[in-house]
């Protein structure tokens, strides 16, 4: 379907975590940029493939760091409050029981992955000494790097207005690089939600009858992916598909059905039919399709695929 030239960061992001980053002369970020539309062109398609490498093994760590805390966090695994890193279980429990629960469980998932990210930098900063801490120090610093390179020539109409600001490569440094590792969060909790939220319903239209929570687990474990799928498309195709399957900005259950034979969640034919003619219709941007960074396989499961389960688990307790 997609108009967009794939690049499979796998690769990169794998030596990366496992020999540490080196930014090479031959770099697109080691440039210096005639202006805004070229660092444009530098951050969103010559250096999209090494941005989202080392975006990919940062997120590794972040989200593994979230993952590795949800034993000490019964019954969710969640907090409540990303401000002073504290849980407030019987508040989640209680939310996760009102009329809305999956839109409650956005908001606590995105305060305990930021928690958990912030944390994670915080470690990282004070590494110091054995190979492992360098590799990790090495992804860290490089794409903070990127991230300068961000601010110093892409908010600005000449690079040259960036050597006003006193504290460029501190506060606003630090700002943009958080930004942009949390960036992906919002889309991808909203997308597990939505997707989990609307599965009773879905299962009642394709059978015609209600489902046990386990059932409707089941069902979703293997649901994994229709995410994959989406989170597999240009940002371009994304919205397209947010545009053909929600509903006043929630997902639309009748867009979707149960595939009988392989008992998981899907686009209904005729919907993604529409939504391959609507992509087909729109000129095709230049940058690569890299797909959501968090996608990528160090291990047997990637993290969000992980993360994924993990709605699944709190999912079939609120259910």
């Amino acid at each position: 379907m997609s108009r967009y030239n794939k690049v499979n960061v796998r690769a990169a992001a794998r030596e990366y975590r496992e020999r540490g980053y080196s930014r090479p002369d031959t770099c697109p970020f080691s440039s210096t940029p005639s202006g805004k539309a070229e660092a444009h062109s530098v951050w969103e398609i010559d250096g999209k493939p090494v941005r989202y490498a080392l975006i990919a093994v940062l997120l590794d760590r972040a989200i593994g760091r979230a993952l590795s805390l949800r034993e000490e966090r019964p019954p969710f695994g969640l907090i409540k409050t990303t401000g002073l890193n504290t849980d407030y279980r019987d508040e989640v429990v209680e939310s996760l029981n009102l009329r809305n629960p999956f839109e409650n469980l956005i908001y606590f998932m995105r305060n305990t992955l930021e928690a958990a990210a912030r944390d994670e930098w915080s470690a990282i900063e004070r590494m110091e000494g054995d190979e492992i801490s360098r590799r990790v120090r090495s992804v860290y610093e490089g794409f903070r790097a990127i991230s300068e390179f961000n601010i110093r020539y892409m908010l600005f109409e000449r690079p040259d207005h960036a050597d006003m600001i006193p504290h460029l490569t501190d506060e606003m440094v630090d700002s943009k690089l958080r930004f942009e590792l949390n960036a992906g969060h919002k889309t991808a909790l909203e997308w597990m939600s939505g997707v989990l939220g609307i599965l009773p319903s879905v299962f009642i239209s394709s059978f015609g009858e209600g489902a046990s929570p386990g059932e409707l687990g089941e069902i979703a474990r293997r649901s994994y992916s229709l995410f994959r799928y989406a989170a597999s498309m240009h940002i371009y195709d994304l919205e397209t598909l947010e545009r053909v399957s929600k509903k006043r900005h929630r997902l639309d259950p009748s867009v979707f059905r149960i595939d009988h034979e392989s008992r998981r969640l899907v686009l209904r034919a005729e919907k993604r039919t529409e939504l391959e003619e609507l992509c087909s219709r729109e000129k095709p941007h230049k940058s690569p399709r890299v797909g959501c960074p968090a996608t990528v396989r160090f291990d047997e499961k990637s993290v969000a695929e992980r993360l994924w389960h993990w709605h699944v688990d709190i999912a079939e307790q609120v259910w």
